[in-house]
This record gives C-alpha cells, structure tokens and sequence, in this order.
C-alpha cells in the first residue's frame, strides 16, 4: 500500500476537527525552515512561564546583593565554564570599584550546567568572591534572552532603589570604566536612557548555519529589525530595566537577546536608543592609542585583556600616545570609523 502523501494528508486534515492546527505543523515541515533548538514550534516563548518576577529564584546569589549605594551595577554575561574570563576581569578593569568617585559593583551573571564538576567549582568560586549569579535555567547561546530578562528581573527587585545605572557587558569584552564614568557624568541623563552601539536597518538571518540565524517565520516573520544596541554591551539607566521587562513579559521571547530587549521591546514602548560610538563591537587591529579613547572593545580573550589592560596603565604608552603623529592617527581613526559611521549611520539608516 502507497504511504500517504503531504497532499492526501492535507486534504484528510481539512476535514477533520483540529485539521488546520495539524496542517499548519505540516506545512512548516514541508517548508524546510529549521528550527532553534531549545525553541522548537511547541515550546512555550511566554517568559513569564520562565521568570517568576514576584520572588528571588536564583541558585547562587551573592551576600548582601545591591544592599548599597552604587552609582553602576555591572552585570557580566557569563559561562559556567569562564573561569578564566573571570579571573581575568577580575584582575583587570573588573577590579575598580571607584572611579571619579563612584562606587561601581560588579557580578558574573551564568546559568545551570550539568557538569557536576563545574558546579561545584562554581560554587567554590562563589564562596572566595561572592560575585557570581547563577539561575535556573539552561545556560546556552540561545538561552541569552533568558539570561538578559533574568539581569532585568534581578535589578528591578534588588538594585533599582540603590543603583543609578546598569552595565550589560559579555566576558569577551575590555571596559574602560573611566571612560565610561566620564561619559555617564558628562552625559548627566538619569532616566529613559538605553545607550550602546545602535545597529539600523538589518535584516534578519536566513541562514540557518549562521550564528545569529533568526530561525523559522514563528520566531520572526518581518522583512527587518527594529533598530537595536549591539548585546556586547549596552548601558541603562535604573528606570529602563523595569520597563523592559515588563513589556516583555507580553512579548513572546525572540532567541536574539538583543534584538529582543534593545530593540522589539524597546521599540513597543517607544524608547529612544542613545547610539553611542565608543561602544564598540567590531573587530579592529590593536592600536593601544585607539583603545584608550574608546568604552568597550569586542573580541578579547583573556591573555589580550591583561595586555589591554596593562597598556592603559602605562605611562610610557600614555606618553607615546600624546606624540602628535599619534595623535592625528587617532583622530583620523575616529574620523573614518565614529564620526563619519555615527553620521552615515543617522542619516542614510536611522532617519536622522
């Protein structure tokens, strides 16, 4: 006997009670669309079936979290396995917690592993530094929205009356807090402000092979993104996380943790992004000159933090980065990449 066909199948699930919600199941394996693992069409995307925002459901979580004042909360993305990327932040720009004469708090954001091993050294990491966050879910590339919702959640119930900004930044990142502090005083906005790299105009992913694949038309079926802060880092003041993520809660969950928080949920409240170009998330030559006049810089593993980190200390690369041959290179670097990026950037993408 012929097995049935797609076709005779459809025709039967037309008929039949329940047949267009079947049909539908159907027609998207015909498609050929490939799914987001974690996120396949019958997993819910309600985030509040994930985020309980009336208690505190963290594993491990810091002694006396946000109990005091602080001008800055910095909230790391993090693996259970980064030990090293921690360590090294630690040592390095992790390790200021005044600068200009603000406090500055920071913490290790991770979710559950399985590793049995890596937990308990997770654990013990916590005991020595009292700085690592781990909640209840999966901690996985795709699971990035839940992380980024959970550092919502936790700042809104914990850090909102005590802090007045919050610092999103991943553990491949370098962060020049100076620069930073220099920008958020001179900037002197203490609401409605979400600031970093504003990315315009992109459109998602079709490639199902490609990092940032945007996965079948249930997960995403508009022909672009809003606009949207690079997820490398993104910095808001205390009043934003709340908005975010309530709105979110009433949005179903996009795997793009960016896209989704900065840019779907933004949008729907009609947040203004703060496009900032000192937030950087592009690879570029090192040029020690050109760090030190920038807030963030992508793709540092941990061996190239500590050399960053040095040369920022350094008087004699400071000096050598006062020579005016210097100097003109790096103003003709923030001419080509910042300037004249942020004003193609307005008027060519964004509209203004």
């Amino acid at each position: 006997m012929r097995p049935p066909t797609i076709r005779s199948l459809r025709h039967f699930l037309m008929i039949c009670p329940f047949g267009l919600i079947v049909l539908f199941f159907f027609m998207f394996l015909d498609s050929g669309e490939v799914e987001i693992s974690g996120w396949e069409y019958n997993v819910s995307r309600k985030l509040q079936d994930y985020i309980y925002i009336d208690r505190i459901t963290s594993r491990i979580l810091p002694e006396k979290f946000c109990d005091s004042p602080k001008f800055l909360v910095i909230m790391c993305i993090s693996d259970p396995s980064g030990f090293s990327s921690r360590s090294v932040i630690r040592e390095t720009w992790g390790k200021e917690k005044t600068v200009m004469g603000q406090d500055i708090s920071l913490y290790f954001l991770i979710g559950e592993t399985s590793n049995t091993s890596i937990q308990i050294q997770l654990e013990n990491e916590s005991q020595k530094h009292n700085d690592i966050i781990q909640e209840r879910f999966h901690d996985s590339y795709n699971n990035l929205t839940l992380k980024s919702a959970m550092m919502l959640k936790l700042f809104t119930m914990k850090c909102q009356s005590t802090a007045r900004f919050l610092l999103k930044i991943d553990q491949d990142m370098y962060l020049n807090l100076p620069k930073l502090i220099e920008d958020l005083l001179e900037r002197n906005k203490s609401t409605e402000l979400l600031m970093g790299s504003v990315i315009c105009g992109a459109k998602p992913i079709t490639d199902s092979k490609n990092k940032w694949y945007a996965g079948p038309s249930y997960m995403y079926s508009r022909e672009s993104y809003p606009n949207y802060i690079s997820g490398t880092s993104y910095c808001m003041s205390n009043d934003v996380p709340e908005k975010l993520l309530n709105t979110s809660l009433h949005t179903e969950i996009f795997h793009l943790e960016d896209v989704y928080l900065t840019g779907i949920c933004a949008s729907k409240i009609k947040l203004n992004l703060t496009h900032n170009g000192l937030f950087t998330y592009r690879m570029y030559p090192t040029d020690y000159c050109v760090f030190k006049s920038l807030i963030t810089v992508h793709y540092q593993d941990p061996t190239s933090i500590k050399g960053l980190y040095r040369a920022m200390k350094d008087a004699d690369v400071d000096r050598k980065c006062q020579q005016e041959k210097l100097v003109f290179h790096v103003h003709q670097w923030f001419n080509r990449n910042v300037v004249a990026g942020n004003r193609t950037w307005r008027r060519r993408v964004c509209g203004y």
